[in-house]
């Protein structure tokens, strides 16, 4: 990551276009947040049974925005559509 930001402030400090550099990023930032929910849903259906409800409930119990963020993953939704 901090690779491509190099990359990034040294395109726009030339002149050069950086927008590739910004995709990569955004793109780095979103497999990183696919693979962490992926390996915490399958340690959920590791544990055994009614696994899904388990997973929405103690993320649900904790407060903030993370987990604000992973309920609405889990939904499927979209942060804009919902006030928690």
């Amino acid at each position: 990551m901090k690779k491509l930001i190099g990359k990034i402030v040294h395109s726009i400090l030339t002149g050069e276009d950086y927008r590739t550099y910004v995709l990569a990023t955004i793109n780095k930032r979103f497999i990183d947040k696919v693979q962490e929910l992926t390996a915490e849903i399958f340690e959920y259906k590791r544990k055994g049974d009614n696994w899904l409800e388990k997973l929405l409930d103690e993320t649900y119990e904790k407060k903030g925005k993370e987990n604000k963020f992973k309920l609405l993953w889990f939904g499927g939704l979209n942060d804009k559509t919902v006030k928690i």
